[in-house]
């Protein structure tokens, strides 16, 4: 009924070992990819009402993704403990300058408002020397530009569309 030679065998029983291990491997890091996905927002702290308040400020009519504001948050509060004190002041400040460009005399406050605009316009974080990336496709500014512009790594056409050439009108 079944042929049991023994390069079947090696043959099947080698297929099944390494389906296992490969299977099990792949399976695994998926589940490790999942709880660092959780754990990620897990442990960051909730978005405090003034910082909210200063996102919303900074940008205006375009509603930036709840994640991204709570990413800029736990960064910036680690750098600044004093975020949350200097938030309103901030706020104040660009309610007051709505006309014109925000100009501070004191050098903490223009840091602090110049890393949030970058963080949430640009996703990056900290001095030029030692910038870190906190977000990519859900930062502010290609919100802004959708109707016209995707994140540099998406496709905006069909699979191959730049291959055809384009209908001369």
């Amino acid at each position: 009924m079944f042929d049991y030679s023994r390069r079947r065998v090696l043959t099947y029983g080698g297929a099944a070992i390494a389906s296992v291990t490969f299977g099990g491997l792949a399976w695994n890091r998926s589940a490790n990819a999942q709880t660092a996905a959780v754990s990620e927002t897990a442990g960051t702290p909730p978005v405090s009402a003034p910082f909210a308040a200063l996102a919303k400020a900074l940008t205006g009519s375009v509603d930036a993704d709840p994640a991204l504001i709570q990413r800029v948050y736990a960064s910036l509060s680690a750098r600044y403990p004093d975020l949350d004190a200097i938030a309103p002041q901030l706020v104040a400040q660009l309610k007051g300058n709505a006309s014109s460009p925000l100009t501070l005399s004191d050098p903490h406050l223009q840091e602090i408002y110049a890393q949030s605009l970058q963080a949430l316009y640009l996703g990056i974080i900290g001095p030029a020397k030692t910038p870190k990336c906190i977000a990519f496709e859900n930062i502010v500014s290609y919100k802004v530009v959708a109707n016209a512009y995707y994140p540099p790594s998406y496709c905006s056409g069909q699979p191959g569309f730049w291959v055809n050439k384009p209908s001369l009108a």
